[in-house]
């Protein structure tokens, strides 16, 4: 039975009148009318009583009008949720710390796929003692995370993406602001800052600063406040690509590289969108470069003298 036509009688019984119901309705009376006589075949009994003031419904029209009104309204109602559910999920809910970089695989997944959305939020970049529980509390699909030897025991997969090395960023005046590279030696004497974390990679950095007998103070990360370090002399160590922040001051390579292994994290099973999005990123990304950054954490792990987990 055709859901327009149940929902066009109803519409007559409200109106009294075959004109105004098509009028409303933005078609013609004839046509309404043949909607209403095919209605009326399928159900085996007249609807309407039919009169030059206007129709009425029929004893059986009323009693069928008075049952019909309520389920069309339900139907209705479970159309909307079942809408709003199939939108949700097409959406993929992303923690980012760095969102001026992985946003761009974001946007570009959008152009092939514009049904899909992406929601933002702030990740536990700085406190990433267990990501698992922090996906988990806050409903995330994915976080942008660094490599961690944790991942494994909290449940989740890792998915490298890029690398990129740390970095010092120095005032314009300091004397090492002009090098190519910063070793270790150069740091000798000097004050050294990095951000709060707890990744892989920064215990690697701790590890060689520690055995080049240099001390590195850790402090929140504020863009205001490293301003302020650098501008009074001293150094701060963080990923190149924070240049994009700190375009005021000199960022300078470190020697030995300490790479910094971007990625995200999240736990299977995933939704649909989720499971493209991941497959686009591996795809993106490529083999050759996937297995290098794996490599690449392995051998961090190895020089920490760390087990390999999962």
């Amino acid at each position: 039975m055709d859901l327009k036509r149940l929902k066009n009688a109803l519409r007559v019984a409200d109106a009294g009148s075959m004109t105004a119901a098509a009028s409303a309705l933005y078609i013609t009376p004839v046509s309404l009318r043949e909607q209403i006589n095919r209605l009326e075949e399928e159900l085996g009994f007249a609807l309407f009583e039919r009169s030059s003031r206007g129709v009425r419904p029929t004893e059986a029209g009323a009693v069928f009008f008075e049952a019909l009104r309520p389920q069309l309204d339900a139907f209705d109602a479970l159309l909307a949720r079942c809408r709003r559910i199939g939108a949700a999920t097409r959406r993929i809910r992303a923690a980012l710390y760095a969102p001026y970089t992985f946003s761009q695989y974001c946007d570009r997944y959008r152009q092939l796929h514009p049904e899909v959305e992406f929601e933002y939020g702030e990740s536990n970049f700085d406190i990433n003692s267990d990501s698992g529980l922090f996906l988990s509390r806050n409903n995330y699909d994915i976080m942008q995370e660094c490599y961690s030897p944790g991942f494994a025991e909290q449940g989740l997969s890792f998915l490298p993406l890029w690398s990129e090395p740390y970095c010092c960023f120095l005032s314009h005046a300091h004397p090492l602001a002009h090098r190519q590279t910063v070793s270790l030696d150069d740091l000798k004497g000097e004050s050294v800052y990095a951000a709060l974390a707890l990744s892989l990679d920064v215990r690697l950095l701790d590890k060689r600063c520690r055995e080049a007998r240099i001390p590195v103070r850790r402090v929140p990360f504020s863009n205001l406040n490293i301003l302020r370090l650098c501008s009074a002399g001293n150094v701060f160590i963080a990923e190149q690509s924070a240049t994009a922040i700190f375009s005021q001051l000199v960022c300078v390579p470190i020697v030995p590289e300490t790479l910094l292994v971007h990625g995200i994290v999240y736990r299977e099973p995933v939704n649909q969108p989720t499971a493209g999005f991941i497959a686009y990123l591996a795809e993106t990304t490529g083999a050759d470069t996937l297995e290098r950054l794996r490599l690449q954490c392995e051998a961090t792990l190895a020089e920490l003298g760390i087990e390999k987990q999962g």
